[in-house]
């Protein structure tokens, strides 16, 4: 903590290769921080993160369960966070750009996300408590891929509604 700003680094370090959605053989990292600044009753919270990954003996995922051949995997994204919180409603906006620079598979991907929830307390007792959290999620994201010629753009609306009952 620096006064009252809190201050977290965080890192993801991958000590031995593993496979995941698209690639085969690679060890991914990500560095970022969460920054918090409490201002009354308000919070506010800055994040940003960075992931990278630059493997010359991964392997792209290949349907059929055919043997991919190595190919040098090369990709590295961001994404900055800011989030708020003021009695009981919570927002963030995400931003995400990740570029894609494995041979053969060049791709951009871009994605913005926004979240917004309100809780309300329905009702509270020493026997425990019962609250209502509608939350209101958007989601709008593009890639573009130069080895298939496949673009996207996509946008999602999302309406949700948590009950949460504590004994």
């Amino acid at each position: 903590n620096i006064g009252n700003v809190t201050f977290e680094p965080q890192a993801i370090l991958t000590l031995t290769d593993g496979n995941g959605a698209n690639y085969l053989n690679v060890s991914p990292h990500t560095f970022g921080a969460n920054i918090t600044i409490p201002s009354g009753k308000e919070k506010i919270g800055l994040i940003c993160f960075y992931t990278f990954c630059d493997d010359e003996g991964g392997a792209v995922v290949v349907s059929g369960g055919a043997v991919p051949a190595p190919v040098s995997v090369d990709y590295s994204g961001y994404l900055p966070r800011l989030k708020g919180e003021v009695g009981g409603l919570t927002a963030w906006v995400d931003y995400n750009h990740t570029d894609d620079n494995t041979a053969g598979f060049f791709g951009e991907y871009d994605n913005f996300f926004v979240w917004a929830q309100y809780k309300f307390n329905i009702y509270e007792s020493a026997a425990g408590t019962f609250s209502l959290t509608p939350t209101v999620r958007y989601r709008a994201s593009s890639s573009e891929n130069t080895w298939n010629g496949y673009n996207t753009d996509v946008d999602q609306l999302r309406t949700e509604l948590y009950a949460t009952v504590t004994f």
